[in-house]
């Protein structure tokens, strides 16, 4: 893996267009690197310089997001092979739609663990079904 970092990272820098290219990259390797029901409801918008610019619907993603984005940071690299992004700002956009998450149905053999998350005090609804959606999803897993 390091040897396909290495060779990319230098092909992309050979090339003229190497910003959009890095840039594109960087969008495309968001959905992987937060997870299909985060990347509903983000869209990342463009790479300036090497912080990824990522529009979020409230204050409440942002503030939840950027606590998450080292994580977000270290996992786009890890994908990328290379050093592809330093950091990222994510800005409101109270027009941006948030897309209902489909909460995971416990079958009839499984019982659902209860969290022991202060989830009711998260005001939005969707960042709210996100988490449990999440952390039920975690549970299910590390059966």
């Amino acid at each position: 893996m390091d040897q396909l970092g290495a060779l990319l990272r230098h092909a992309v820098n050979l090339l003229p267009q190497r910003q959009e290219l890095k840039e594109s990259l960087a969008l495309a390797l968001w959905e992987q690197a937060v997870g299909e029901a985060l990347a509903k409801n983000t869209k990342p918008l463009r790479l300036y310089r090497s912080t990824l610019i990522v529009i979020v619907p409230s204050q409440a993603w942002r503030k939840e997001l950027h606590l998450m984005r080292t994580e977000i940071v270290t996992k786009i690299n890890e994908n990328a092979g290379f050093r592809l992004i330093q950091d990222i700002e994510f800005r409101v956009d109270l027009n941006f739609t948030i897309l209902p998450v489909a909460l995971p149905q416990a079958d009839s053999k499984s019982t659902t663990e209860p969290l022991d998350l202060p989830i009711e005090s998260i005001p939005d609804q969707g960042l709210r079904d996100s988490l449990i959606a999440a952390a039920s999803s975690y549970l299910q897993r590390n059966r």
